[in-house]
C-alpha cells in the first residue's frame, strides 16, 4: 500500500509524538501499559441524524496517571488527545469537535452533538505507548433525503412541467439514494391507485390531468415528500363575438364584445374589421370595442381571433355584420331653370344618391311666395306638368326621405311666359277740353310688354305713354274736341298681344255739390215745418177742415219743355302739333323723373 504525502506526514508526526510521549511519560511516571486497561464503554452506537452521542474510554485502575490517551475516528486524522488532567489539548484535524470533551470518574470521552453523516464510522480508544485500543462503531441513521422527481420529454422548471394538451409525459420518483423503502404517489392530495413503481406515465395528457403531484418515500426513521406541478395548456372551449343584430343609425355608438370561454393560459384576443383586415382592439376576455358608426361602416364585418400558448392554431369567432342606416346623401333636381310658354308641358326628375334604407319617399314642393312652400305632385321620382299656366310659375324642389331622415334638393325655377291679359275691365275716361286725360290699361303679362299702339278714328293717336310692370297709361295733354271718342290700344310682348278699347268723353257739367247739399237741407226743413204745422192744426180741430179743402181742390200739373241744343263744331285735328306724339313707346325706367313716369303728370279726372 503506498501512502500519500499527507498520510506519510501524519504517520511520521504520530510516531514522533508517540516516542516523545513515551520518553516524557517515563519521565512523568505515567501509567504502565502492563498494568493499565483501556476499554471503550459502548461497542456499537446507532445515532439518528442530528442527534447526540458520546464516545467514552474507560481507564482502569482510574487512580493511576496516564498519558497519550486518544479517541480516534478511523482514518488519517486524530480528532482528540487527552492527558491525565485536562480536556483535549486541541483538535488536530477537525475543528467541529473542539471543546466537546467529556471527563467523568475515570472515563474520558468525546461528546458529538448534531450528529451528521460524516460522524459515522469506527472510533477507537488507544494508548499511545502500547497501541492497544478498544473500538466502537457509530452508525448514523436518517429519514430519506427526499425523492428526486424528473419528467420526460418535457423538463420541469422550478418543479413545474408545462406542456400542450395531448402531449406525452413520464414522471419518475427516485428515492433510492436515501435507502427508501416505500413510495406513494398522490394527485391533488388523493392517492393514485395502481402506481406500484416509481414512474407515472401519461400517453395523451389532458387538461383534467393538470395539478400538483406528490411522491413520498420513507424508511424506518421517517418519510419525505417531493412535489411536481403539471400545467397542461389547452385552447378555450369557444370564442364568440357579440354585437348589434338590428340596423343602427349613423352616428350611433355600438359595442362589440369578444368572449373566450376556458383556455389555459388565458388567450390573447384581437378584434378585426373587414374589408382591410385591420385590428381595431387587442386584449383579454372579455374584450370590448366601442365605436361611433357612420355610413362607411355599413356592411362592415367584424371577427375576433384567439391566440396563445395553449392554442396550436388561431381560433376565429363568428362574424358580426353592421347595418348602418342613414339619410340620403344628396338629391339632384333637373332641369334647374326653365323658360317656357303657357300651354306647353315640363317634366322634372329627382335623383337621390346613397341612402339606407333605400325605400325612398318623394315630396314635391312649389313656392310662389318667399319662404312659403306647398306640397304638390305624386310620391314618385319625377313630376310632369301639362298645359302650363301662370299659376305654375315659381320655385320647385324635391324632398327625399327614408326612415332615418330627409334631404332636400336644389331649387329649380320655372318661368311660364304668356301673352298680355286684361286684369280688369277698362273704364271710360271723361275730361274737359284743355285738361289732361289719362287712359289706363291694367294687364297681366310675362314677359312685360314692350309695345303699346293706340289708334283713334282709324288712325294713329297722338299721346304720351308711361309704363309699369302691370299698367300702361296713355296721356293726352290739352284735350281738344277732336280727341273725344273711342281709342283702340294694342299691348304686345314677345308671346302675343291684346287690344283694349277705351272711350274718352267730355265731362258733363252737374249742379255744384254745395247747391245739392243746400237744396237737400231746405227740403228737409220744409218737410219738418209742414209736419209741425199739421200737428198744431190737428190739436185745434182745424186740420180736418184743411184736409177736406185740400181734397176738393183740383190742381193742374205744370208742363216742362226740353230743348236740346247741338252745336256743330269743327276742329281741325291735323292742325295740332303732333311732333312730340309717340304712337308706341318702349319705356326704359331710371331713378330720375321722366315724362313717361306715371307720377310725372297730374291726376286726370275720370
Amino acid at each position: 500500500m503506498i501512502l500519500s504525502l499527507q498520510e506519510f506526514l501524519v504517520t511520521t508526526l504520530f510516531m514522533c509524538l508517540m516516542l516523545y510521549t513515551k520518553i516524557n511519560g517515563q519521565q512523568q511516571n505515567c501509567i504502565d501499559a502492563a498494568d493499565t486497561t483501556i476499554t471503550i464503554v459502548a461497542t456499537l452506537a446507532v445515532v439518528k441524524l442530528g442527534g447526540t452521542t458520546v464516545v467514552q474510554c474507560q481507564v482502569s485502575p482510574p487512580s493511576k496517571k496516564f498519558c497519550g490517551l486518544r479517541i480516534v475516528l478511523s482514518g488519517p486524522f486524530m480528532p482528540f488527545q487527552f492527558d491525565e488532567t485536562n480536556c483535549p489539548r486541541g483538535t488536530i484535524t477537525e475543528p467541529r469537535y473542539t471543546g466537546q470533551c467529556d471527563v467523568t470518574a475515570g472515563r474520558y470521552g468525546l461528546r458529538i452533538t448534531n450528529v451528521q453523516m460524516i460522524d459515522a464510522g469506527t472510533w477507537s480508544c488507544d494508548y499511545m505507548n502500547s497501541f492497544r485500543n478498544s473500538k466502537t462503531v457509530i452508525t448514523v441513521v436518517a429519514p430519506p433525503s427526499g425523492p428526486v422527481l424528473t419528467s420526460q420529454p418535457t423538463t420541469a422548471i422550478n418543479n413545474i412541467v408545462t406542456l400542450q394538451e395531448n402531449s406525452s409525459l413520464t414522471i419518475t420518483c427516485d428515492g433510492s439514494q436515501s435507502g427508501a423503502t416505500g413510495l406513494t404517489y398522490k394527485w391533488s392530495g388523493v392517492n393514485l391507485s395502481g402506481q406500484s413503481n416509481n414512474k407515472l406515465s401519461f400517453t395523451r395528457i389532458s387538461k383534467t390531468d393538470s395539478g400538483v403531484y406528490t411522491c413520498t418515500v420513507s424508511n424506518t426513521y421517517g418519510s419525505v415528500t417531493g412535489r411536481i406541478t403539471i400545467n397542461v395548456q389547452y385552447p378555450p372551449n369557444s370564442v364568440a363575438l357579440q354585437g348589434p343584430t338590428s340596423p343602427v343609425q349613423e352616428s350611433t355608438s355600438v359595442n362589440l364584445t369578444c368572449t373566450a370561454t376556458g383556455g389555459n393560459p388565458e388567450p390573447n384576443l384581437a378584434i378585426t374589421r373587414t374589408p382591410g383586415g385591420s385590428t381595431v382592439k387587442r386584449g383579454v376576455s372579455p374584450l370590448t370595442y366601442s365605436t361611433s358608426v357612420n355610413k362607411t361602416d355599413n356592411q362592415a364585418e367584424y371577427q375576433c381571433t384567439a391566440t396563445g400558448a395553449g392554442i396550436p392554431t388561431p381560433m376565429i369567432s363568428n362574424k358580426v355584420v353592421l347595418t348602418v342606416t342613414h339619410a340620403v346623401d344628396s338629391v339632384s333636381l333637373t332641369p334647374v331653370k326653365s323658360l317656357i310658354t303657357e300651354g306647353n308641358s315640363i317634366g322634372f326628375f329627382c335623383a337621390a344618391t346613397d341612402g339606407n334604407p333605400d325605400n325612398f319617399t318623394y315630396t314635391w314642393q312649389l313656392s310662389t311666395a318667399p319662404g312659403v312652400w306647398k306640397s304638390i305632385g305624386p310620391n314618385i321620382d319625377h313630376h310632369v306638368i301639362h298645359d302650363l299656366s301662370k299659376a305654375d310659375s315659381g320655385l320647385y324642389r324635391c324632398q327625399v326621405a327614408n326612415t332615418v331622415g330627409f334631404t332636400i334638393s336644389n331649387i329649380a325655377t320655372v318661368d311660364v311666359q304668356y301673352a298680355p291679359k286684361l286684369k280688369r275691365k277698362v273704364k271710360s275716361v271723361a275730361a274737359k277740353i284743355g285738361e289732361t286725360a289719362k287712359l289706363t290699361i291694367n294687364y297681366d303679362a310675362n314677359p312685360t310688354p314692350t309695345t303699346l299702339r293706340c289708334s283713334h278714328r282709324m288712325r294713329e293717336a297722338s299721346y304720351f305713354a308711361t309704363m309699369s310692370k302691370t299698367q300702361w297709361n296713355v296721356i293726352i295733354k290739352s284735350v281738344r274736341e277732336s280727341d273725344y271718342g273711342t281709342y283702340s290700344c294694342r299691348v304686345k310682348n314677345s308671346i302675343g298681344s291684346i287690344t283694349a278699347t277705351i272711350k274718352l268723353a267730355e265731362t258733363v257739367v252737374h249742379q255744384s255739390d254745395a247747391g245739392v247739399v243746400l237744396g237737400s237741407i231746405s227740403f228737409v226743413l220744409v218737410v219738418i215745418l209742414f209736419i209741425v204745422v199739421l200737428i198744431q192744426l190737428l190739436r185745434n180741430n182745424r186740420g180736418i177742415v184743411l184736409i177736406d179743402r185740400l181734397r176738393k181742390t183740383k190742381t193742374k200739373e205744370p208742363t216742362t219743355e226740353y230743348t236740346s241744343c247741338n252745336e256743330n263744331k269743327t276742329h281741325d285735328a291735323d292742325s295740332r302739333d303732333y311732333a312730340a306724339a309717340t304712337p308706341y313707346v318702349n319705356v326704359a325706367f331710371s331713378g330720375e323723373p321722366h315724362e313717361n313716369d306715371p307720377n310725372f303728370y297730374e291726376d286726370v279726372k275720370m
